[in-house]
C-alpha cells in the first residue's frame, strides 16, 4: 500500500529567513538582476552567473568581491556549480553554432588579481582549467550538466537526448578525453554520479536510467530502472547517504536504487525543485493552483503559489511548509550549510534548521517521545539527552496507567547512563536552557523511583522485567537481586530463577579472597520455602555451596534423607564434619545402618568424597531411594564385625573382610570421635558399633592416647548399661565389658573404671580396678568381712603368685569360724597348705599352732601335710649327705694331683702343636696342663706386654692359651667373692628378702668371705 504524504506528522522544524537584495534597485544589483543565469555558493562564497558571462563573487555579508568576464562576447553561462567543500567554481557556456566551453576557477586566484586585470576582459584567461565540448553542429542546448567529488569525471546532457561523457584530471588540467555514451530522442533531464563513481543515474523526459563511467558501454545503459516515467528538469537528486535517485512527478515521489524502484509515497502537486539536503531532509518546491479557502490569496492576483517543503524522509515528517505568493521560485540551492531559494523578485530565502535540542524540546512538549527519540539519536546527541527522553516517555505512559509501555521506555532508558552510575551535566545543554534534565542526580535515584511506581502486586511483572534488565546490564546491587529472586518467586518464574542461580556469579573477589555477595539470602531462602521451590531452592544453595542449609532442606522441608546422606558424601571432610556434628542425630533416626557406616568412614580416617552431580535436583525413583529395605533394619547388630558382614550383603558393594582388614593411609586425620558421640543418644546400639570400628582403627593412625582411653572408658560403659537394659542378652553384654577390661587392663584409667564399676556394680572392673590402684588387699579384706569364703579363694588364686602371704591369711581366715571353716572344699585346704609348704611361707609347726587355736579343727585335716613335710625334710638331709660325700671325693683327688704336680716329674707325650695341629718342631713350649705349642704359635697367642723368648728369661708370666679362658673365670668367681665380703649392705637386703636367712648365711660363708686375703687359688699354673 503506497504511503501519503498526508500521513506525516507535520513539525516546523526550520525557520524561514527572507533576505531582499540589498544592492535592488541600483545599478549592481546582487540576486535580484534580471539577467542572473545560475547561482552557486562556495565554503566562503557566493557566486552568481550573469547570462552575459559575467561572474559575481559576493561575500557573506552580500558585499560584492569581485566581478569579471569569464568568456568571450556571446557566451552565455548555462550551469555554475561549487566544488562541496573548497573555492573552486565549475561553469559551462554555451554560444549558437560554437561548441560548448567548461571552465574551472579558483575564487581565491581571482581575488588576488590587480584591479586593472580585473576590469578588462583578460581575466578571462585566468582560469584554472578549459575544456571544450564536442558535439557535431551543436545545435541542441545542454540540459543537464554534473562532475563528480575530485572533478576528474564530467558529464553533459542534451535536450537531443545525447549524453558526452569527459574523463580527465581537470584540477590539475592533465588533459581529458570525451565519448558518447548516451543518444536518443529524449531530452536529458538530469544527471547524478555516485559516490563510488562507478556508475550514474541519468533520466530523460520518458525514462531512467544508470550508466557505467568506466569501460566502453556501446551506448547502452548499465540497468534500464524505468520505462514509462520518465523525469521533468530540477526534478530529481541523488540521496548522499543512500545512494538512491530521489524523482519527483505531479503525483507522486520515487525512490530508485541502482536495481530498480525502491519505495513511493504520494504527493499530488506539479513539482519544479527537488534538491536533497544534507542528511534525510528533501526540498520540494512544488507549484500548485490557488483555491477560494487559501488564506494566502486574498490580496493576490496570482492564479498559482509556489510552495516550499523540506521532507525529512527517515522519520516521516514534514518539517517545513512554506508558501511564496508574491514570485515564482527560480533557484534551489545549498548556501553554507542551510537550504536556500531564490524567487523571481530577488528573494533569497534561507530555511535554517531550528537547533536540535529546541527540536526536541517542542517535541516533548507535544509528547512526540519517538520523533524526539529518532532525532536524538539521528544527530548523535549525549546520553543524558536520549535519556530523559525514554524517562519522560515513560512518565507519560504511567500516568495514562499503560504500565507495560511505560516500563519499557524506563529499561530503554537504563542504557544511556554512564558507566560509572553517574548522570553527566552537559555543560551547553545548561546554557541553552534545556528543561528536559534528569530529576533526579544519579542513577541510584532512578531505579529507586521506578521501583517505587512498580512496587504493587497488580505491577510485579514490570518491576521484575526492569530489575532483569539491571542484571543484565551489571547495574543491580545486592538489594535489587534480592528483590528480583522475590518477584520471581511471588511470579512463580521458575526457569527464570534457574537460569539467573546457573547464570550468576554469587561471589565476589576481595584481596584475593573470593567471597558471596551480600545479598539477603536468609529472606530469599524463606521465600523459596514459602513458594513451594525446593529444586530450585537446592540450586541456589549449591550455586552458594552452602551444605548446612541443603542439608536442612533435605531433612527437614523435603524429607529426603537417602539423597540428603548421598549429598553428605560427596562433600569435603572439613564440610562434612560440620554436617555430621549437627544433623547426624537427625540422620540417625532416619538412615541408622547408612550413618552409622558413614561416621565410621569419617571418623577412621576411611572417608572419600564420591562423585555425585546435580545431587537433589534430579529425581532419584523411590526404590533405590534407601539401600537398605526396612525389613532388614529390624536385623539386631551387637558388634562392628556383624555390622560390616550385614552392610556388605545390602550393598554388595564391598566385602567385609576387607574392609576391616584393609589398611589404607588416610588422607586426613581423623577428627575426635568425641565429637559426635551426643548423636547416638537414642542408638546404643550403633554408638558401639561405632566406638569398636574407631578402636580397632586407633593404633593404625597413632591417634592420641587419652583419645583411645575416653573410647574405651565409653564402650565400657555401653556395654555394661546394655547389659542391665537387655536381659535376654544380658550375658553377651556383660562378657564383651569383662573381655574389654581385662583386654586393656592397662590402659584403662584406673579412678575411672573404679566410678564406673562402683556405679553399675560391675565387680569384674571393680576388681581389676583395685589392682591398678594397689587396693587388692582391701578387696580381699571386704570378702573376708562379708564372709565369701570363695572370693577369697578365688582372690589368693590369682594374686598368691606375687603376694604369698595371703596364703597364710588364707588359712587363719578359713579356721577363725567353724561356719566358714565347713565351707572349705578339702580340695581348697590342701591347695592352700600346699602353697604354705611350697613357699616357705610358715613351718609345720606354725601351721599346727594356727589350727589348733581352733576346736573344729581336726589333726586328721593335716595329717597328709604332716607326712609329706616329714618325707620332704629326709629326703633333703639324704640329698645333702651324699652331696658332702661327693664334694670331700673331689676336693682328695684334686689335692693329690696337686701334690704329684708339685713332687713328681712327668712326661709329655705330645707330638702335634696344640694350636695350629701340626707336628712340633723345636723351639717347643710345654705347660703343665699338658698343652705343647710351637714357639711362633704361642707368641702369636700371648697376651703379656712383652715377648716370649727361650733364650732370654722375662718376667710375664704365660699362660696356656687353651686353658686361659677357665682360669679366667676362676679368678673372676674368686674376686667377686672377695669383694662381697666389703659389701655388706648387700648381705643385709638379701637377708631382708629371704624368706630363709639361715640359707643366705650358710651360703655367704660357703663363699669363702671369711678367709685371708693370702689365700690362693689352687691349679693358678
Amino acid at each position: 500500500m503506497m504511503e501519503s504524504l498526508r500521513s506525516w506528522r507535520q513539525i516546523q522544524s526550520f525557520e524561514v529567513i527572507p533576505i531582499r537584495d540589498p544592492n535592488m534597485g541600483t545599478d549592481k544589483p546582487l540576486f535580484s538582476d534580471s539577467a542572473l543565469s545560475d547561482i552557486c555558493c562556495t565554503k566562503s562564497y557566493i557566486v552568481l552567473s550573469l547570462l552575459n558571462s559575467m561572474i559575481k563573487i559576493i561575500s557573506k555579508d552580500y558585499e560584492i568581491k569581485r566581478q569579471f568576464f569569464a568568456y568571450d562576447e556571446g557566451y552565455q553561462i548555462s550551469f555554475m556549480k561549487a566544488m562541496e567543500g573548497s573555492n573552486f567554481v565549475v561553469t559551462l557556456a554555451e554560444k549558437q553554432g560554437s561548441p560548448p566551453i567548461l571552465r574551472l576557477w579558483d575564487l581565491y586566484r581571482i581575488l588576488t588579481l590587480p584591479e586593472d586585470v580585473i576590469t578588462s576582459r583578460e581575466v578571462q584567461h585566468k582560469y584554472v582549467t578549459q575544456v571544450v565540448i564536442h558535439n557535431e553542429n551543436n545545435a541542441y542546448p545542454i540540459s543537464a550538466f554534473t562532475f563528480n567529488s575530485n572533478l576528474t569525471c564530467t558529464c553533459v546532457g542534451y535536450t537531443s537526448g545525447k549524453v558526452i561523457l569527459v574523463r580527465g584530471d581537470l584540477i590539475r588540467d592533465r588533459g581529458s578525453k570525451q565519448r558518447v555514451i548516451y543518444e536518443a530522442g529524449d531530452p536529458i533531464t538530469n544527471i547524478q554520479f555516485s559516490d563510488t563513481e562507478e556508475f550514474m543515474y541519468l533520466t530523460t523526459t520518458s525514462k531512467i536510467f544508470t550508466f557505467s563511467t568506466t569501460g566502453r558501454n556501446q551506448g547502452r545503459p548499465l540497468q534500464t530502472l524505468s520505462t514509462n516515467k520518465g523525469v521533468d528538469l530540477n526534478c530529481s537528486d541523488i540521496a548522499k547517504d543512500s545512494q538512491q535517485l530521489v524523482v519527483a512527478d505531479k503525483d507522486e515521489i520515487r525512490f530508485y536504487t541502482p536495481i530498480g524502484k525502491s519505495h513511493t509515497f504520494k504527493f499530488p502537486s506539479t513539482k519544479k525543485f527537488v534538491f536533497k539536503h544534507s542528511g534525510s531532509y528533501l526540498l520540494v518546491v512544488s507549484q500548485d493552483p490557488k483555491t477560494s479557502n487559501d488564506r494566502y490569496f486574498h490580496n493576490s492576483s496570482r492564479e498559482s503559489v509556489f510552495r516550499i517543503m523540506v521532507l525529512d524522509l527517515k522519520n516521516r515528517v514534514v518539517c517545513m511548509d512554506f508558501t511564496d505568493t508574491e514570485a515564482s521560485i527560480t533557484h534551489v540551492f545549498s548556501m553554507m550549510g542551510d537550504l536556500s531559494a531564490l524567487n523571481s523578485n530577488g528573494v533569497l530565502y534561507k530555511f535554517r534548521e531550528v537547533p536540535i535540542n529546541q527540536q526536541i524540546q517542542g517535541l516533548i512538549q507535544r509528547k512526540l517521545y519517538s520523533l524526539a527519540l529518532a532525532l536524538a539519536q539521528q544527530n548523535n546527541l549525549p546520553n543524558e539527552t536520549i535519556r530523559e527522553i525514554y524517562v519522560k516517555s515513560g512518565d507519560n505512559y504511567y500516568s495514562e496507567q499503560r504500565y507495560n509501555e511505560a516500563i519499557d521506555d524506563y529499561i530503554e532508558g537504563l542504557n544511556y547512563f554512564d558507566s560509572n552510575n553517574s548522570i553527566r551535566t552537559n555543560d551547553s545543554n545548561k546554557t541553552n536552557g534545556n528543561a528536559y534534565q534528569m530529576d533526579s542526580d544519579n542513577m541510584d535515584e532512578f531505579i529507586l523511583t521506578v521501583i517505587a511506581k512498580f512496587k504493587d502486586a497488580f505491577n510485579m511483572s514490570n518491576l521484575t522485567r526492569f530489575l532483569k534488565q539491571l542484571y543484565k546490564m551489571n547495574l543491580a546491587d545486592n538489594e535489587h537481586l534480592t528483590l528480583l529472586l522475590c518477584c520471581y518467586c511471588k511470579l512463580k518464574m521458575t526457569a527464570d530463577i534457574n537460569e539467573f542461580v546457573e547464570n550468576f556469579n554469587f561471589f565476589t573477589v576481595d584481596n584475593s579472597r573470593t567471597e558471596p555477595q551480600e545479598l539477603n539470602f536468609r529472606l530469599i531462602i524463606n521465600l523459596y520455602k514459602e513458594c513451594g521451590y525446593y529444586q530450585e531452592l537446592l540450586k541456589l544453595l549449591f550455586k552458594l555451596n552452602q551444605p548446612g542449609l541443603i542439608v536442612e532442606i533435605f531433612l527437614n522441608d523435603t524429607k529426603e534423607s537417602g539423597k540428603c546422606l548421598r549429598y553428605i558424601k560427596s562433600l569435603q571432610i572439613d564440610d562434612l564434619l560440620l554436617i555430621l556434628i549437627e544433623h547426624s542425630k537427625k540422620l540417625l533416626d532416619e538412615l541408622p545402618y547408612e550413618t552409622t557406616d558413614l561416621l565410621i568412614n569419617v571418623f577412621t580416617g576411611l572417608y572419600k568424597p564420591s562423585q555425585i552431580d546435580d545431587i537433589g535436583i534430579t529425581e532419584v525413583p523411590s526404590e533405590q531411594a534407601h539401600e537398605i529395605s526396612e525389613n532388614e533394619r529390624f536385623r539386631p547388630l551387637n558388634s562392628y564385625k556383624t555390622f560390616m558382614d550385614f552392610m556388605s550383603n545390602a550393598n554388595s558393594k564391598r566385602d567385609a573382610t576387607e574392609t576391616i582388614t584393609k589398611s589404607m593411609e588416610p588422607t586426613y586425620s581423623p577428627p575426635k570421635p568425641s565429637l559426635i558421640f551426643p548423636s547416638f543418644i537414642n542408638h546404643p546400639k550403633e554408638f558401639v558399633i561405632f566406638l569398636e570400628a574407631c578402636i580397632e582403627s586407633f593404633d593404625k593412625y597413632q591417634g592420641q592416647q587419652v583419645d583411645k582411653r575416653e573410647l574405651l572408658m565409653t564402650l565400657l560403659e555401653m556395654y555394661i548399661v546394655l547389659s542391665q537394659e537387655e536381659k535376654e542378652s544380658s550375658k553377651e553384654w556383660l562378657l564383651k565389658a569383662e573381655d574389654l577390661v581385662h583386654s586393656y587392663r592397662d590402659f584403662l584409667e584406673t579412678s575411672s573404671l573404679l566410678l564406673l564399676s562402683h556405679i553399675y556394680d560391675f565387680k569384674e572392673g571393680q576388681t581389676i580396678a583395685e589392682e591398678q590402684a594397689g587396693l587388692e588387699e582391701v578387696s580381699f579384706r571386704q570378702s573376708q568381712i562379708s564372709g565369701d569364703v570363695k572370693s577369697c579363694i578365688e582372690f589368693v588364686k590369682k594374686y598368691g603368685e606375687t603376694k604369698p602371704e595371703l596364703y597364710l591369711e588364707l588359712l587363719k581366715f578359713v579356721v577363725s569360724e567353724e561356719t566358714i571353716f565347713n565351707r572349705v572344699q578339702r580340695d581348697d585346704f590342701n591347695f592352700i597348705l600346699n602353697n604354705i609348704k611350697t613357699r616357705s611361707i610358715a613351718t609345720p609347726l606354725e601351721v599346727i599352732q594356727i589350727l589348733g587355736s581352733t576346736k573344729f579343727a581336726t589333726l586328721e585335716l593335716i595329717e597328709d601335710y604332716l607326712v609329706e613335710c616329714i618325707e620332704v625334710q629326709d629326703k633333703e638331709l639324704s640329698n645333702n649327705i651324699q652331696l658332702i660325700q661327693s664334694y670331700e671325693k673331689d676336693s682328695a683327688k684334686s689335692s693329690h694331683q696337686i701334690t704329684e704336680m708339685q713332687s713328681k716329674a712327668f712326661v709329655i707325650q705330645n707330638n702335634k702343636c696344640s694350636r695350629c695341629q701340626k707336628r712340633l718342631e723345636f723351639p717347643v713350649v710345654h705347660f703343665k696342663c699338658k698343652h705343647s705349642f710351637h714357639q711362633h704359635c704361642l707368641n702369636e697367642t700371648l697376651t703379656v706386654s712383652s715377648t716370649f723368648d727361650l733364650e732370654h728369661e722375662t718376667t710375664a708370666k704365660v699362660t696356656c692359651p687353651v686353658c686361659k679362658e677357665k682360669h679366667a673365670q676362676v679368678h673372676s668367681i674368686r674376686a667377686d667373692q672377695t669383694k662381697m665380703k666389703d659389701d655388706l649392705e648387700l648381705l643385709e637386703q638379701t637377708l631382708d628378702e629371704s624368706p630363709d636367712r639361715m640359707k643366705v648365711l650358710i651360703d655367704y660363708l660357703g663363699k669363702g668371705v671369711m678367709e685371708n686375703d693370702s689365700v690362693t687359688l689352687l691349679g693358678a699354673q
